[in-house]
């Protein structure tokens, strides 16, 4: 990951393309959606550009929930 940007309801993230492929960024999103059907996945592809981004949005608790996720991960 590039970068992390809070949304109001939400997280943007920009990927790094020369690491992983749009395709793997679909993909992951398609098994995530799977498990956690209450987020919003938005993938943006610019042109000319090499990174993606990636966005989780939802309700309220969204954040809150995409927090609690970060900090597993870090531990």
């Amino acid at each position: 990951m590039c970068e992390r940007n809070e949304l109001p309801d939400g997280y943007a993230f920009r990927l790094n393309g020369a690491l992983v492929s749009l395709v793997e960024v679909a993909e992951w999103a398609g098994l995530e959606r799977a498990c956690c059907p209450f987020l919003t996945f938005e993938i943006e592809a610019p042109g000319g550009e090499t990174d993606w981004w990636l966005r989780l949005r939802g309700a309220a608790g969204v954040k809150e929930f995409l927090e609690c996720e970060f900090a597993r991960q870090k531990s």
